[in-house]
């Protein structure tokens, strides 16, 4: 059968969820503390514990950092609803001073409300541009309070998007930390059932006392973004 076949990593990525992973791990630490190190030195359950560790600690920062960039989605939508909610509640402000055939308000409005109504997150960022500009250049008509909180809401949006940015990014390296460190404690994990396999050739009842595989198949938490990397949210 060969080697490679035989030693490959026994606890792929694709087959076992995080939960079901995490919880074939505790238990057999536990076993391995309860019995007798004479097939397992403490060195070996040492790094065992260790890589564990990581591991786990790995995916209590991708939670946090989750919970972190679902805040800043639902604020950057916020934002992106405060900003469209402006601009077609000004529409008719804009109309009535300068006539909807006028070169002001086409500077806002080029094709009326519809661009707007139809905006996705990155569309709006260049709208805000061009809506801000006409702000600027119309402040005596329309009053310095218009051009303020545009402006307001342009700052928010892009800072709103940058936080968006940094949040991703942060993710990414840590779905990238977490599938080294899965492979590290899985390795072991491999190591460790072919050094007890290895001196329970004859005595079934003796590997079978330290491990429970039907924890790998308890299927209660598998996660479909194990292996994908944060997505860009839609607007």
């Amino acid at each position: 059968m060969g080697y490679d076949r035989l030693t490959n990593d026994l606890f792929k990525s694709k087959e076992f969820s995080r939960n079901e992973l995490d919880l074939f791990t505790v238990y057999l630490i536990g076993r391995l503390k309860a019995m007798p190190n004479v097939l397992v030195s403490a060195a070996n359950i040492t790094l065992l514990e260790t890589y564990h560790q990581t591991y786990k600690q790995g995916l209590g920062k991708l939670a946090t950092e989750g919970a972190v960039q679902k805040g800043g989605t639902i604020n950057r939508q916020d934002v992106f609803d405060d900003i469209i909610d402006f601009v077609r509640r000004h529409e008719g402000l804009v109309k009535s001073k300068f006539g909807k055939q006028s070169a002001a308000y086409v500077a806002f409005y080029p094709q009326g409300l519809t661009e707007y109504g139809e905006a996705k997150v990155e569309g709006l960022t260049d709208l805000l541009v061009r809506y801000v500009t006409a702000a600027t250049k119309y402040k005596t008509e329309l009053g310095a309070d218009f051009e303020t909180e545009i402006k307001n809401l342009q700052s928010q949006y892009i800072n709103a998007r940058s936080g968006q940015v940094d949040d991703m990014a942060s993710t990414k390296s840590t779905q990238t930390q977490i599938r080294e460190s899965r492979k590290t404690l899985t390795l072991h994990l491999t190591k460790l059932v072919l050094l007890i396999a290895s001196e329970s050739v004859e005595k079934p009842e003796q590997f079978n006392s330290y491990f429970n595989f039907g924890l790998l198949e308890v299927d209660n938490d598998k996660n479909p973004s194990d292996s994908s990397e944060p997505s860009e949210p839609k607007g």
